[in-house]
């Protein structure tokens, strides 16, 4: 059974496709699949006692695999977050079930279909054949050399673990250049090996250079730890999982990754003891098993695994009335499409000013503070810690980032310094309706990560980006209201006046409105006006795309109102872009409507 469809789904991260090289057998990258499906040719059933058919009915979507604590833990991986865990059969068929479904950024219904139905059906496996070798049948890679492969994908893992431990240790300001040189004899074959792939010629150099220039080696860490995340640990969803990434073993996840790869096939199918439905383990699209140090030797995975159930998002929010106290959106921007990972260049990344304790969200702009008692949101994603010095163990929660008018909001009831120096804000939760709300502790200060929520200085016009419009009012204390404004509308500034610890904007019409940028900002913004639909989809009554209450059929123009997100109150993921229309809410994502004029 061969797809060259699956081949086109096969998921890697940029890491890993530099350390293995884009021409590996078992490194291509995810792509969109083509609309048509290519033609599969099944092997013929054998009774051979050599060989063994099964008849595939489902197929478990690519997991992430993570040793700790004694078991294997898994979870979707984030590139195909939102879909179910699993597939059967009659549910690729059914249209009205496939359509119901949201889909990442550069998926559709056609490219999960083209490369999922030549699983379903006859699956022949030969006897002892291994996962890396039934991984190169399906993929027709049946000349590559075995052995060769495995060596690649386990040196791989092992580079992969080892760059999210140090990056991890280096964002909490606990991976200096003197444990990067204690590191190097031991990662030196990982990087030889990534140097030999088309692509990562660079990478001996540049990471030997490392060892003596801090420049160089603040650049090479600063490349995997932008905007103050761990992003390879990101894109291995391997984040808010309970796992302590400066505990990932470079070695152990080389050894397990492995010890998969030469484990005999047969364990990726498994069969339902009451309907008897064969499902088929996907990890041979993500066949890496990070294992963590905690005294345990990993095993090889066996099936079946209870994957980690998807984030289910809070129910739809309600606006709040106070101008002060805005929940909801911002500026209109479409999801951005997830980047193909691909071979990376040479990194020419700026290094950013250090505190001499590098934290996530310290890495960048110079501190001004904010006054105390005056609120300021996070513009990227921060950690809330219960210790002015940042740590793993000292983080009480990960606020991601969100679009403008979700950004979580703080209060600074004090300030405090770490022991190195780095300016923290002492804060207290305000995201009404969150389960964060009312939590204390320390977050950044650092103005590339935080910032108030009322502009500061006069701004000539302003744009209504809040879904319930903003209100204007006769006096500056936001008393006796004048006028009500939609979202989208144009507002022109006289002047900008305080109002004890807040700001508003006097309107040249002698009006005030609120200076929140959670629910104005500066300048004229553009609003889509009008979608057309690039496959049928639904309507709901609410931004959480829940209870239909309409169909459009393919092709179909429709006007746009206004914008708004859903989970929108779970600081956990991102809040997710929606369309409001006559009637409800639709999707926004770019795979099924598109902006016209």
């Amino acid at each position: 059974m061969a797809t060259k469809q699956l081949k086109k789904l096969l998921i890697t991260t940029a890491v890993l496709t530099m350390a293995v090289g884009s021409s590996g057998a078992l490194s291509p990258v995810i792509a969109q699949a083509e609309t048509t499906p290519t033609t599969v040719t099944k092997d013929q059933k054998t009774t051979a006692e050599d060989t063994t058919t099964y008849d595939i009915g489902e197929v478990t979507l690519p997991l992430s695999y993570a040793w700790s604590k004694g078991q294997w833990r898994t979870a979707l991986n984030p590139m195909v977050a939102g879909l179910p865990e699993t597939l059967t059969k009659e549910q690729l068929a059914d249209d009205a079930y496939m359509d119901g479904l949201t889909y990442p950024s550069g998926m559709s219904k056609e490219v999960i279909r083209n490369a999922f139905n030549p699983l379903m059906g006859d699956l022949t496996l030969k006897k002892g054949e291994t996962v890396a070798e039934f991984t190169a049948a399906i993929n027709g890679e049946n000349d590559m050399d075995i052995a060769t492969t495995v060596d690649q994908m386990a040196q791989a893992a092992g580079f992969v673990a080892w760059t999210i431990k140090s990056t991890q240790l280096y964002l909490e300001g606990r991976y200096t250049r003197a444990d990067y040189v204690a590191d190097y004899p031991q990662i030196k074959a990982y990087i030889d090996a990534a140097g030999e792939r088309e692509g990562g010629e660079w990478m001996p150099k540049a990471y030997e250079t490392a060892l003596t220039d801090d420049k160089t080696f603040n650049t090479l860490m600063y490349s995997t730890s932008q905007d103050g995340t761990n992003q390879v640990a990101t894109q291995y969803g391997l984040t808010n999982r309970d796992l302590d990434l400066t505990k990932v073993d470079a070695q152990g996840s080389e050894q397990s990754t492995r010890d998969l790869l030469e484990s005999p096939a047969d364990w990726l199918v498994s069969t339902d003891p009451k309907t008897g439905l064969k499902t088929l383990n996907l990890v041979i699209m993500m066949p890496v098993a990070f294992a963590f140090d905690d005294g345990e030797t990993a095993t090889t995975p066996t099936n079946p695994i209870e994957p980690a159930k998807p984030v289910t998002p809070d129910p739809e929010p309600t606006p709040d009335p106070d101008p002060d106290k805005p929940v909801t959106p911002e500026k209109p921007t479409l999801p951005t499409t997830p980047v193909t990972p691909i071979l990376p260049e040479q990194p020419e990344v700026t290094t950013p000013n250090q505190d001499d304790e590098v934290t996530a969200g310290e890495a960048g702009a110079a501190v001004t503070p904010a006054k105390k008692g005056t609120a300021v949101y996070a513009t990227k994603k921060i950690g809330l810690y219960s210790s002015r010095n940042f740590s793993t163990k000292t983080r009480r929660q990960w606020y991601a980032k969100q679009s403008r008018i979700n950004r979580p909001m703080f209060v600074v009831t004090d300030y405090a310094t770490s022991k190195t120096g780095a300016l923290r804000y002492r804060v207290k939760d305000v995201n009404h309706q969150s389960t964060t709300y009312g939590k204390k502790g320390y977050i950044t200060a650092n103005a590339t990560y935080t910032a108030p929520v009322y502009y500061q200085t006069k701004q000539k016009t302003l744009t209504v980006i809040n879904p319930a419009g903003v209100n204007a009012y006769q006096n500056k204390d936001l008393t006796k209201r004048t006028k009500h404004y939609r979202q989208g509308q144009v507002l022109k500034v006289k002047k900008i006046v305080r109002h004890h610890l807040t700001t508003r904007m006097q309107l040249t019409n002698g009006q005030y409105v609120t200076a929140n940028k959670k629910l104005v900002i500066s300048g004229q913004q553009a609003m889509v006006k009008r979608v057309q639909t690039k496959k049928a989809i639904n309507r709901y009554t609410t931004v959480n795309l829940k209870q239909i209450n309409h169909h459009y059929r393919k092709g179909q123009k429709i006007a746009v109102r206004g914008w708004d997100y859903a989970a929108s109150r779970d600081f956990s993921h991102k809040d997710v872009l929606r369309y409001q229309v006559s009637g409800g809410y639709i999707t926004a994502n770019q795979a099924q409507v598109k902006v016209i004029k």
